[in-house]
């Protein structure tokens, strides 16, 4: 039959892809699946949970009720107006009997001053923010980093729905 069965096909053989090549590579290309997998696992178990979609501010938000919380020394008012120039409305926050708007930096740092002054003298450390619903996101985010700067030790939130 001279080494092929009746169909014509070739005799089983035990060497398969290991006819060619060295003989010591034989392990490391068996094993390359599974050490890629552990690779793959072991960068996933490090670099996971490490990576934001957007830099931000991590709350803390307390366990209790909104009726429990310390009572605020401190009230800022947080509004939309329309801008001067025109285009659109920018964020002004109402403190002190003074307007700061947040877009420009001299006045937030102002903002950031009188913050600092009146929380020597209060003691309590807490910042009461009354801000409007339209009010975006990413500048109450800056504002409650001005507030940290200043001393605050707690900002409460609160949404003027009208």
């Amino acid at each position: 039959m001279n080494g092929r069965s009746e169909w014509g096909w070739m005799p089983p053989s035990d060497e398969g892809i290991w006819r060619h090549g060295a003989a010591w590579m034989r392990p490391f290309a068996a094993s390359a699946p599974w050490l890629t997998l552990a690779l793959v696992l072991a960068l996933a178990a490090l670099a996971g949970g490490r990576f934001a979609v957007a830099p931000g501010i991590t709350f803390d938000l307390p366990s209790a009720a909104v009726q429990e919380a310390d009572t605020a020394g401190l009230v800022a008012l947080v509004l939309p107006l329309a801008r001067e120039s025109g285009g659109g409305e920018e964020t002004f926050v109402f403190f002190d009997d003074a307007r700061f708007a947040i877009s420009d930096p001299a006045s937030a740092d102002s903002f950031r001053r009188s913050l600092e002054e009146r929380i020597a003298a209060d003691k309590s450390g807490v910042l009461q923010l009354l801000a409007d619903r339209r009010i975006p996101s990413g500048d109450l985010m800056g504002i409650t980093e001005i507030a940290r700067k200043a001393g605050v030790r707690r900002v409460q939130i609160a949404e003027k729905r009208d």
